[in-house]
């Protein structure tokens, strides 16, 4: 099947001073994977309220080349790094509880970090959430909320669980993913409102997933062009 070929599209930027920028040969890698049973598998949609959300794996300060620093100007900084062992471990477990029906919806925490995650796995149901950011698996070293919001560590997953099956999917993940951080961060709610709490117990962000949705929608033009 032919299953690439739009990036071809979007090889050329501008500098500074406006000049094209031709992108020179560039490695694109694509994956396909059998689904045995398509009923098992999961959207990011949250699928409603009251359910908790954990993380999988470590957030590190890895803001570096990030569409925050990109949306914000800014340059520098770490670069993501990828910790083969324990992301395995992780995406493994998380599989196995997808299988065992226990996880509701999950996103991956890439391109603008646990902020853009969180908030379009609310924009489909229009349910909301509260993220408690001191809860967040992470380096100790990280004193920033903003770090925590939008790093883009790789190998890191929010999942929905359903209070009725949250004793399970704990003690599944303490046996299956021993090298992989797991923890809750908070919930969703009927509320359609992204609440963050920051690592000084201050509300940090607070924002109507309409707002939200707009502003995104509206970007995606700016990117694309």
């Amino acid at each position: 099947p032919f299953i690439s070929g739009k990036d071809s599209m979007f090889n050329q930027s501008k500098d500074e001073k406006g000049k094209d920028l031709a992108i020179p040969g560039t490695l694109l890698i694509s994956a396909v994977a059998p689904v045995p049973d398509g009923r098992k598998a999961v959207t990011m949609d949250f699928k409603g309220p009251g359910n908790a959300l954990y993380m999988i794996g470590r957030t590190n300060d890895e803001l570096g080349g990030s569409l925050y620093h990109r949306v914000m100007g800014r340059a520098g900084g770490e670069v993501p790094k990828v910790n083969p062992a324990s992301a395995i471990d992780g995406f493994k477990a998380l599989h196995a509880a997808i299988n065992r029906g226990l996880v509701l919806s999950a996103h991956d925490l890439s391109e603008g970090g646990l902020a853009l995650a969180a908030a379009e796995m609310g924009f489909t149901g229009e349910f909301g959430c509260l993220l408690d950011l001191d809860e967040c698996p992470r380096d100790p070293r990280i004193y920033s909320n903003e770090t925590l919001l939008f790093s883009e560590s790789p190998s890191r997953i929010l999942a929905e669980v359903s209070p009725e099956k949250e004793s399970s999917f704990l003690r599944h993940f303490g046996k299956s993913a021993k090298s992989a951080c797991v923890r809750r961060i908070g919930q969703t709610t009927a509320n359609p409102i992204l609440k963050v709490t920051g690592l000084e117990g201050s509300t940090v962000l607070e924002e109507p997933l309409k707002e939200l949705k707009e502003a995104w929608q509206t970007a995606l033009p700016r990117i694309i062009g």
